[in-house]
């Protein structure tokens, strides 16, 4: 008889067998979907730590125009970042042209007046001073 006609649970070991297989199968998918839900939720626990732990962190340290600095808040301005670079900063004066790159994620771009951006140790600011004539 070919594999088309053949009777039910012939050669392929009977509906017993398919049948343990299947039970397998949906015990070994509930243990995965229970490992599933505990990782997702370490995962979460992990992550709230970690903001924890920022928001208790005080002080971060930056690069500005290629020296280390300090700051005690994670959210910084342009003006904060402006003054770090000129202490002598004078925003009547002269336009600062700040960009930073290494930000959280990996963020880079350009700081504006009137932006703030939320620093990372390591983080690196370029501020260029120009007269605003």
């Amino acid at each position: 008889m070919d594999r088309q006609h053949a009777p039910p649970g012939g050669e392929d070991g009977g509906l017993e067998q398919v049948e343990a297989r299947l039970e397998a199968a949906e015990s070994a998918l509930q243990h995965a979907r229970a490992d599933e839900a505990l990782a997702e939720h370490e995962i979460v626990e992990a992550v709230e730590e970690i903001k924890r732990i920022e928001a208790d962190q005080r002080d971060f340290e930056i690069i500005v125009n290629g020296r280390p600095k300090t700051v005690e808040r994670k959210k910084q301005s342009y003006r904060d970042i402006a003054r770090l670079a000129y202490p002598d900063a004078d925003f009547d004066k002269y336009l600062y042209t700040i960009t930073y790159f290494n930000g959280e994620h990996g963020q880079q771009g350009d700081l504006v007046e009137g932006e703030t951006v939320r620093v990372k140790n390591g983080m690196v600011f370029n501020v260029r001073r120009s007269d605003k004539s």
